[in-house]
């Protein structure tokens, strides 16, 4: 009976030992079979970026893309445009043929450039106050504020007795 107990209590022992031991070892399988399906993953896709970016590399790709993508034509082309039957909407943008405006090339660079400023100028006024016809545009008007201002004082001089400029010396 004796060495019934004494063998139940090694083997209680070595179980309390173990298991531990043996669960933080099931716990790294397991760990690394994930991280190894994680790579086989990745590496998937990394071929599928290899392959995407050897399709970039074939010319013929690539204007079927900038056609597609930018709606660029080729000189003499003519576009057409479907328009989704079930909704009426446009399922893509009209190709235009890019040309020089005359009306726009018959006004002198000058009188470009001074519409060009005078509407810069009225960007950050008020929408709602319309500036007069033919005279300047209404410029913000600068506030004057009471609190003074870092290193001066309060009756005009200035510190180690000498006067600011424009302050009458007090005595």
């Amino acid at each position: 009976m004796r060495r019934l107990l004494g063998l139940a209590a090694i083997v209680v022992m070595l179980a309390i030992m173990l298991v531990p031991t043996l669960r933080r070892y099931l716990e790294q399988r397991d760990q690394i079979a994930t991280l190894e399906h994680s790579i086989v993953e990745q590496q998937r896709q990394v071929d599928d970026l290899m392959r995407e970016r050897a399709k970039w590399d074939d010319q013929a790709f690539l204007e079927q893309q900038i056609r597609s993508r930018l709606h660029f034509v080729k000189p003499g082309e003519t576009s057409y445009t479907v328009l989704d039957p079930q909704t009426g909407r446009r399922t893509s943008v009209d190709a235009q043929v890019v040309g020089v405006d005359l009306e726009a090339q018959q006004v002198p660079w000058y009188s470009k450039v001074w519409t060009s400023l005078s509407s810069a100028d009225r960007l950050g006024l008020d929408p709602t106050v319309a500036p007069a016809e033919g005279g300047p545009t209404p410029t913000p008007q600068p506030t004057i504020s009471d609190t003074p201002r870092p290193g001066s004082t309060p009756s005009g001089s200035a510190p180690g007795g000498r006067t600011s400029p424009g302050a009458s010396p007090t005595r």
